[in-house]
């Protein structure tokens, strides 16, 4: 089996697929790294900068899935009651498998970031001027793919 040297690819010669999973997750068309995990560990730490400073300029407040998955210090906190989880926080820092609907029972990326003092500066300048209760809805803007800024 030939193994690609990522560590030596800048983010452009990462495929489609690749950045895709890396950014957002899901894998539509096969597995973006053949070599699993470590595969796609080693990307995501051969890209991060540019890749997360893409990522947080286009969305404040968010963290994009491999930061999720690789980086985040801890699981997101649940803020209500409702459906019981049914496996670990492997969705963006929570559980993926509910037994209903259970996204609006976490904390929103936004707060998870501001509670871990995890924002960067440039972050909280852009998101001072969205008001408090669209900061809590970043993270279905940012699932269903609308931009927050231009």
């Amino acid at each position: 089996m030939v193994k690609r040297r990522l560590q030596s690819k800048s983010i452009a010669e990462l495929d489609k697929s690749q950045k895709h999973r890396l950014l957002r997750g899901g894998e539509f068309f096969g597995p973006a790294f053949p070599g699993g995990e470590p595969e796609e560990r080693r990307a995501w730490e051969a890209h991060r900068q540019e890749l997360l400073s893409e990522h947080i300029e286009k969305n404040p407040g968010t963290r994009p899935h491999a930061w999720w998955r690789f980086e985040a210090p801890e699981p997101r906190q649940r803020i209500r009651q409702g459906p019981k989880a049914l496996g670990p926080p492997t969705f963006y820092g929570v559980p993926a498998v509910h037994d209903g609907n259970a996204f609006h029972l976490y904390e929103s990326q936004f707060q998870y970031l501001d509670r871990l003092h995890l924002l960067t500066e440039s972050e909280r300048d852009v998101l001072a001027l969205i008001p408090q209760e669209d900061r809590e809805v970043l993270d279905v803007c940012i699932l269903q793919g609308v931009k927050m800024t231009n």
